[in-house]
């Protein structure tokens, strides 16, 4: 921070702002434009204020203060443009006001925390435009909301003759809304693609699950394309996503709560964010169903669900260390779960580099494993999955990974032991079930496999490798009888098996797995008998 030797307070309002020095006290006003603007840098010099020496401070009033903060910012001076309320908290008990005090108590207020205080700049001019046309969509999509409920109700009770005639002319204006907000959308896409880096922001944001182009948007402007927060726990305090204590001494206990100061337009889209995240995501859904039998509220949950989002897949692009180009090349890959095999030579000492600024995230280790198994490279991968489960042992997605590459490499012991414990953990998890049968009946436990496989069955009738895996545990225990009884049930559900073992090669090409390899010989005898 600089040592400055006055600080300037600025009142703000639409057509002029008044401005006092902090340490004498003059009072000057000046008109809100680029003339006034001239003026105000005249009467700075005059009082011996330079932009090594001054800190300018005035309050954040939209559009008001839009013009000013890009003029001081242009021309070099130091500012701060601070929250309102902040600002008049830190005054204490007052009576009455006037544009000079008020421009007095800012100044005031720049002083006492000029070692404390963050600097302030304009979001670029491109941010500006989007801010705009942001604003023009969210205005048309309201209006598109208000039509369409009009309509509904034109329908369910209004005059059959009238509402007709109404409707037809709502709907005409609605679908010239809609091309309107398209066309806006379409403006959006074009200027971010204009700027590289907002560009790999915008992308990155969209691969998160749950993430689309309106909270995207949203994120890239209320953060400034993330460089405004100096970390991701301030943004979720200003989303108002951190719940906060309520206790004081033995009497006072209340519960934690989420704090009403907060941006409601960011935590409504985060809210639903965490609702359509937690339909595809199977940790985010495995983590709502265990805290919601532990008794947990329900949207309580919800609101943890987007808490561990920020943490988990957002906190990269808010740490301004954290975000080199390696970052976005990395993570962006395969929407956030590893490497596509054709750019894993490229992306693999990048993601390195991940790893080494952020090495006790498991969820890291857990899709750099995933690339490692896709490249077959088997020990590396167990390597990784192991390192996560150390980080994070309760989640059944690692030691599911983990069993999975032990029975490749043809570790029974170690594959049987983290599928149990993925199954303890998630008992309803058919594919777990269906690939600890197959474990079983490597080591010719056929009787524990044909088990499994029923389970898996129970959990989703429709499972094609458990139905299989069923067929040849039964054809091992010398029961044909039921093991064509489910090579019938295979033929039902893929039309293309009735072609013999032909078809069911066409099958493993449409779905692979490898634990149909060694069976070959099997099939094709099963095949020859059966069909």
């Amino acid at each position: 921070m600089k040592n400055y030797s006055n600080s300037i307070g600025i009142d703000i309002s639409k057509y002029y702002f008044d401005a006092v020095l902090y340490h004498s006290g003059e009072h000057a006003r000046f008109d809100n434009d680029q003339k006034g603007y001239a003026g105000f840098i005249k009467w700075l010099l005059k009082h011996g204020c330079n932009t090594g020496n001054v800190l300018i401070c005035f309050e954040n009033t939209g559009y008001f203060s839009m013009q000013i903060s890009f003029f001081l910012f242009e021309n070099g001076y130091d500012y701060v443009q601070e929250h309102p309320l902040q600002i008049k908290r830190s005054i204490g008990f007052r009576r009455g006001k006037s544009d000079k005090t008020d421009a007095m108590d800012i100044a005031r207020y720049g002083w006492l925390n000029r070692e404390s205080i963050r600097l302030s700049k304009p979001p670029s001019r491109l941010l500006l435009k989007l801010q705009q046309i942001k604003s023009a969509r969210e205005l048309l999509v309201r209006q598109t909301v208000a039509i369409k409920n009009q309509i509904q109700g034109f329908n369910v009770v209004g005059c059959k003759d009238v509402s007709k005639v109404a409707c037809k002319a709502l709907k005409s204006v609605l679908g010239t809304l809609e091309k309107q907000i398209a066309k806006l959308e379409a403006e959006v896409e074009d200027l971010i693609s204009q700027d590289e880096q907002l560009s790999k922001t915008f992308e990155l944001c969209r691969s998160v699950k749950g993430v689309g182009f309106v909270l995207s948007l949203e994120l890239i402007l209320h953060t400034q394309n993330f460089t405004c927060f100096d970390g991701w726990r301030k943004f979720a305090a200003y989303c108002g996503t951190v719940p906060y204590p309520y206790q004081s001494g033995t009497s006072v206990k209340g519960k934690s709560r989420v704090h009403p100061a907060s941006d409601k337009r960011m935590k409504s889209l985060l809210t639903m964010a965490s609702i359509s995240a937690l339909r595809v995501d199977p940790e985010l859904k495995l983590y709502y169903k265990r805290r919601v039998d532990e008794g947990k509220p329900k949207m309580s949950v919800i609101n943890n669900d987007w808490f561990r989002l920020t943490k988990d897949y957002i906190v990269e692009l808010l740490e301004p260390s954290n975000y080199p180009s390696y970052l976005g090349m990395a993570l962006i890959s395969q929407k956030l779960k590893g490497f596509v095999e054709e750019n894993y030579s490229i992306n693999k000492p990048n993601f390195e580099k991940v790893i080494d600024h952020l090495p006790a995230n498991p969820y890291f280790y857990y899709r750099r494993a995933n690339a490692e198994l896709k490249q077959m490279h088997y020990y590396s991968a167990i390597i990784d999955y192991k390192i996560g489960i150390k980080l994070n042992p309760k989640n059944p997605y690692f030691l599911k990974g983990l069993g999975y590459v032990c029975q490749v490499v043809k570790d029974y012991e170690t594959a049987i032991s983290s599928y149990n414990q993925s199954v303890e953990i998630d008992p309803e998890d058919s594919t777990i079930l269906c690939n600890l049968g197959y474990c079983y009946m490597d080591i010719n436990d056929f009787s524990n496999a044909i088990n499994l496989f029923l389970r898996s069955l129970q959990i989703e009738p429709n499972k094609m490798s458990s139905i299989i895996g069923a067929t040849l545990g039964f054809y091992f225990q010398f029961d044909k009888l039921k093991s064509k009884a489910y090579l019938e049930l295979a033929k039902e559900q893929k039309i293309h098996l009735k072609d013999g073992f032909a078809g069911f090669e066409k099958y493993k090409e449409e779905h692979w797995s490898n634990l149909f390899v060694e069976y070959n010989s099997t099939l094709i005898k099963m095949f020859e008998e059966f069909m």
